[in-house]
């Protein structure tokens, strides 16, 4: 089974969508999501409905993440991970995707 965090954004900053890959935790301030805790990050944007999914490998030393799903930009070193879904599937492994988008998520 795979361990999945989605980030989701509306709001338009510089140009880009950001997310920042990074969760709180009451009285241990924030964190990157560790290996062990996540495979897989998937970011949705919501305005332009673009999905992109990244193995948290990608992501282990980003602060912040920013997106450019709508414009033409020269910062687009996210742009292989848009609807890759093939990521989920390495290894062999075997999953069905449901893209719908009801709510913030909550981690447990």
């Amino acid at each position: 089974m795979w361990q999945v965090q989605l980030k989701s954004t509306e709001v338009l900053h510089s140009r880009g969508y950001e997310v920042q890959p990074i969760y709180g935790a009451y009285g241990r301030g924030k964190s990157g999501y560790p290996a062990d805790d996540i495979d897989v990050l998937v970011v949705r944007i919501g305005p332009v409905d673009a999905w992109y999914v990244r193995p948290i490998a990608a992501v282990a030393l980003a602060k912040n993440l920013r997106f450019y799903p709508d414009i033409e930009c020269k910062c687009t070193r996210w742009e292989g991970y848009r609807e890759a879904w093939r990521v989920m599937g390495e290894g062999g492994r075997q999953f069905k995707v449901q893209r719908s988008f009801v709510g913030s998520p909550a981690r447990a």
